[in-house]
């Protein structure tokens, strides 16, 4: 978990900001407001022509907003080659690398 509080240390005195929304548009992540299934805030995703966005549900609450991008972008700094669709939700290493997701999150956002 220390290479992951000096990601974020790096990453924040880099870019001057704390904001996930702005570090995205630094890293020129895209920012998707979508359609998702009840039980899935947000989702990173990279596309095969090396495109990043981060996909979040229009439909959770205006508070949760922000964590759910600051979560995605943990996604998107730590397991940028990781696809976590196709290890499945309940494998144990999609509950490791969520779980260091949302460590950064808490990290970026404190």
């Amino acid at each position: 978990m220390k290479n992951i509080a000096k990601k974020v240390e790096e990453l924040t005195a880099f870019y001057k900001t704390r904001s996930p929304f702005e570090i995205c548009e630094k890293l020129n992540i895209h920012i998707i407001f979508a359609d998702l299934p009840k039980s899935v805030d947000g989702l990173f995703v990279k596309t095969k022509y090396n495109e990043e966005m981060i996909l979040i549900n229009n439909n959770i609450k205006t508070a949760k907003i922000k964590r759910t991008c600051a979560h995605e972008l943990g996604h998107a700094i730590l397991h940028k080659n990781v696809n976590i669709l196709q290890l499945g939700e309940n494998s144990e290493l999609t509950k490791t690398l969520d779980s260091e997701a949302e460590y950064f999150s808490t990290l970026l956002l404190n």
